[in-house]
């Protein structure tokens, strides 16, 4: 870069409010955002999200929010927050649904591994 402003300023700044709209809606309430931790994710590269627990549907199968904030904790440091809408999360789980394990308590959980890369990308 130069150090000199970008000439598409305006469309820049309309893209920047958007996204401002888009956290503000969530801190305000004008989403639902379900909120779940991973403590694996930063040395695995997955994102484990469940499906099933105990043989009945549940998490990315039942939930009701429009967005999920997946709370990524890596040891030593402070957690990242990984908001992801739910419709791209559920196209993510359906894509890599080959890619299960079962884990959680008693191991009584279903889940999907999607690579953090693909969130981000």
């Amino acid at each position: 870069m130069s150090g000199k402003a970008n000439p598409k300023w305006d469309f820049d700044l309309a893209r920047g409010l958007e996204g401002e709209g888009i956290v503000q809606g969530l801190l305000q309430g004008g989403s639902k955002v379900e909120v779940k931790r991973d403590y694996i994710a930063s040395t695995s590269g997955n994102i484990a999200i469940e499906y099933d627990y105990r043989g009945r549907p549940s998490g990315i199968a039942v939930t009701e929010a429009d967005w999920w904030a997946i709370v990524v904790h890596r040891k030593g440091f402070d957690d990242t927050v990984i908001l992801i809408e739910t419709k791209r999360l559920k196209e993510l789980c359906r894509r890599h649904y080959g890619n299960r394990i079962k884990g959680g308590d008693d191991h009584a959980s279903k889940m999907v591994l999607v690579p953090v890369c693909e969130i981000l990308s």
